[in-house]
C-alpha cells in the first residue's frame, strides 16, 4: 500500500478492524508465467491534425535519431 497507493492509507486506517480482516483474508497471491511481452505506444492518434502535426515536428526537431525517425 505504501509503494503503490500511498494515499489510500488513511482510508485503510479509518476502516473498522472486522472489515479489515475480512478484507486481508480474501488476499490471494499467484504467480503468472509470461508466454508474450508487448509493447504499444500511442502517438496521438486520437487528437486534431494540428496536434499530431506539431507532435511530428516534436520528434524531428529532437537530438534523437529514433525520435527523429517516429516524427519522419
Amino acid at each position: 500500500m505504501e509503494t503503490y497507493e500511498p494515499a489510500y492509507r488513511r482510508q485503510w486506517d479509518g476502516l473498522p478492524a472486522g472489515f479489515k480482516a475480512r478484507m486481508l483474508r480474501g488476499i490471494v497471491g499467484f504467480e503468472m508465467p509470461v508466454v508474450r511481452l508487448e509493447g504499444k505506444r500511442k502517438l496521438s492518434q486520437n487528437r486534431s491534425r494540428a496536434d499530431q502535426e506539431r507532435v511530428a515536428q516534436a520528434l524531428l526537431d529532437s537530438s534523437d535519431p529514433a525520435a527523429q525517425a517516429v516524427g519522419a
